[in-house]
């Protein structure tokens, strides 16, 4: 499996993961690809500064974007960073799907949809949305987030996830529908 940072050119689609700071995008990475050690796992939010691509195979890349809503580091910073997601999104033609990941315990915020929207404006491409740690959250709370979900995103429920550190049926549908989506962009690409 390949990770660096280098835009690869050999024309595999390429599925984008983005998120607020510390929302679990790593964990994430490492469930899909099998492999704990990937990606970093960081204990402070902020760490992921530039664009990370992950091969899976001949089938598609999923690439790490730097997380929002992290304060801590310069405007400067903060501006390249929303160019870097900005080109990532607007100007790969390989572009097949994204990841939005949000916290589970955490309210949806303004921004969180804002994403969204923007998202939808500019990529008009499969958007997938993962709440993570959902391990911390009682069985009652996973419910009312359950229910919740396609309403506060408007997203059709086979769009959406809910994955724990123990959840292998929701990380491994979540795999299926990225490679569907990877497999369909190839295609349609062709």
């Amino acid at each position: 499996m390949y990770a660096g940072t280098r835009l690869p050119c050999d024309g595999l689609p390429e599925i984008v993961l983005f998120g607020r700071s510390n929302a679990g995008k790593s964990m994430l990475i490492n469930r899909l690809a099998h492999n704990a050690g990937l990606a970093r796992v960081a204990k402070a939010p902020g760490k992921t500064r530039y664009r990370h691509f992950f091969r899976f195979g001949d089938l598609f890349y999923l690439v790490d974007l730097p997380g929002y809503g992290f304060s801590s580091v310069s405007k400067t910073e903060k501006a390249s960073w929303g160019k870097l997601v900005d080109d990532s999104i607007k100007d790969r033609p390989t572009l097949a799907g994204g990841i939005l990941v949000v916290d589970a315990r955490r309210p949806s915020t303004e921004l969180d949809h804002d994403l969204v929207q923007w998202w939808q404006a500019k990529a008009a491409r499969t958007l997938f949305i993962v709440a993570s740690k959902a391990d911390k959250l009682t069985h009652q709370e996973v419910t009312t987030l359950r229910d919740e979900l396609p309403r506060l995103y408007e997203i059709a429920e086979d769009r959406w996830y809910i994955v724990s550190k123990d959840s292998s049926s929701a990380v491994d549908a979540l795999r299926r529908a990225v490679i569907d989506s990877a497999k369909t962009w190839k295609a349609l690409s062709s």
